[in-house]
């Protein structure tokens, strides 16, 4: 991210005491981080909810793990971060997969 400049404003608009940051960060920039981060707390949070589910009702397929804590791509990612976390072990069953908590 490049650095924040100051500059001094020749308007001196109240509450600004003459100086406001200028940066060459457009507005789009700021809003794909900002949806970024919510999307990566979004499935930390999905995370949590697998680990819980997990812990309270055992093992469960892909499938059912789907249904209980929303859309798939979130679930998928969720399974992804606690994976590579080594939270959980994921093994073939059937034409699905069963996750357990290690």
């Amino acid at each position: 991210m490049p650095e924040a400049q100051t500059v001094i404003d020749t308007k001196n608009k109240p509450g600004t005491f003459g100086i406001q940051p200028k940066t060459n960060i457009k507005k789009e920039t700021l809003m794909m981080d900002k949806t970024s981060v919510d999307f990566q707390g979004h499935i930390g949070e999905t995370a949590g909810k697998i680990w819980n589910t997990l812990s309270s009702n055992g093992p469960q397929t892909l499938t059912q793990l789907k249904k209980v804590n929303g859309g798939a791509d979130v679930v998928n990612f969720a399974l992804g971060w606690l994976a590579r976390e080594d939270k959980i072990e994921i093994a073939p069953d059937k034409k699905t997969y069963r996750i357990r908590l290690k």
